[in-house]
């Protein structure tokens, strides 16, 4: 009897301390925890592209909580990111099935359909129901922006074949309306659909780009040489815009960059045109259509005067040299081609910045354009340069103080 009561109590008191144990575990982390852990983790290592390491992360999470939406989306960005379209595609489609409602997957898989296939009418549905589930998204109005615009580039080479094909006269205004018309409408959506994006964020260099590019297509179909001009100059201020926005060595930068020197070969401002075509090739040595915009504006002319040609020419076949791009601009002030100076010492500086000659450069030329604001921030990077000239150096200060800045810190 005595070895039966103290077999059950032995066995109550194991089976108290298990409870005990459970529920000192129920206090730690839970399975939502774990999930939600492994999610940050893949999407952590996504950014820095890892993908080994957010495949990993993707699959725990998907353990924890296999129909996880975001988990499967994530999944498919991996996917995505390797090359392998048809199984990311699959995974947006399942994300999508789990939560009817998830404006990314849909916009991630709008963006495959569109970049891998030009499947644009399916694409546009997908991006549209992103934006009616989220009207703020960015990135979804963006991609059905682009995916407007790239119908209006189908639409534009079918007209210019067609007025090719029948020998259709260019210079009749009716002609081009009616051929060009389909593409028009496509880039009228486009601008609809940019102009919303930037009235919540301006600062969005990818809206810069779009809509500059559209007008620099535009200017080709215009009906009159007016409009041609009111193209050109929409363009060049958009992208100018561009250029502003986009970090320096972004393909944003780079695309903007090409497409401004069209805008400025087109109203025959070759010196300009040269400015940012070789911008362009600064950071993309190999960027075909900028290559061709420098073998074309290189026969300007105005550019053909000894030194500067013979700068150019070793711009041209190392375009990522910076001091070439100095030499460059030194020469090109020296001609008065003012825009491919000012261009080529930013090139210099965004390939080399303690190349402080090139903001004594344009310090004088942004002083003389009258732009303060350009003015200033060279003002005080030459400043902050070991090698400033003494003068230069003082007349900065001088400009600093003038136009109501602070120079206590320089």
């Amino acid at each position: 009897m005595r070895s039966l009561l103290l077999r059950t109590l032995i066995t109550t008191l194991v089976a108290l301390s298990t409870t005990g144990t459970s529920c000192r575990h129920a206090t730690g982390p839970t399975n939502t925890d774990e999930r939600d852990r492994h999610m940050a983790a893949c999407r952590d290592y996504l950014e820095k592209r890892d993908l080994d390491a957010a495949y990993t992360r993707c699959r725990l999470c998907l353990e924890y909580d296999r129909a996880n939406p975001e988990c499967t989306n994530l999944m498919g960005v991996q996917y995505n990111l390797r090359g392998n379209f048809m199984e990311a595609r699959d995974w947006y489609k399942r994300a999508i099935r789990y939560r009817n409602d998830f404006a990314e997957a849909r916009n991630n898989l709008g963006a495959l359909l569109m970049e891998q296939d030009q499947r644009y009418d399916e694409a546009i549905q997908l991006f549209r129901s992103a934006l009616d589930i989220n009207p703020g998204y960015v990135d979804a109005r963006l991609n059905l922006a682009t995916a407007h615009v790239r119908q209006g580039d189908v639409e534009m080479v079918a007209g210019q074949q067609w007025m090719d094909a029948h020998h259709a006269n260019w210079a009749d205004p009716q002609v081009l309306r009616s051929t060009f018309a389909d593409a028009e409408e496509r880039y009228a959506l486009a601008d609809d659909q940019l102009r919303r994006l930037l009235e919540i964020d301006p600062r969005q260099p990818r809206a810069w780009s779009l809509l500059g590019y559209v007008e620099l297509t535009r200017a080709r179909y215009a009906p009159t040489e007016n409009a041609r001009r009111a193209h050109l100059a929409r363009a060049e201020e958009r992208l100018t815009r561009c250029v502003e926005l986009a970090p320096p060595d972004s393909r944003e930068a780079r695309q903007c960059h090409g497409n401004l020197g069209a805008a400025l070969e087109n109203q025959s401002r070759c010196d300009g045109a040269m400015a940012h075509y070789m911008a362009c090739l600064s950071t993309a040595p190999r960027d075909p259509e900028c290559l061709a915009g420098v073998q074309r504006t290189y026969s300007c002319h105005a550019l053909m005067a000894g030194a500067l040609r013979a700068s150019l020419d070793h711009v041209r076949n190392n375009p990522t040299d910076a001091q070439a791009h100095l030499a460059v601009c030194a020469g090109a002030f020296q001609a008065g081609l003012v825009e491919l100076g000012a261009g080529a010492c930013e090139n210099a500086l965004l390939l080399d910045s303690r190349l402080c000659t090139a903001h004594v450069w344009l310090v004088q030329h942004y002083r003389n354009v009258l732009n303060a604001e350009r003015t200033v921030g060279h003002c005080r990077a030459l400043l902050a340069c070991e090698a400033a000239d003494g003068a230069a150096a003082a007349e900065c200060r001088e400009v600093i103080t003038a136009l109501g800045g602070d120079i206590s810190s320089e």
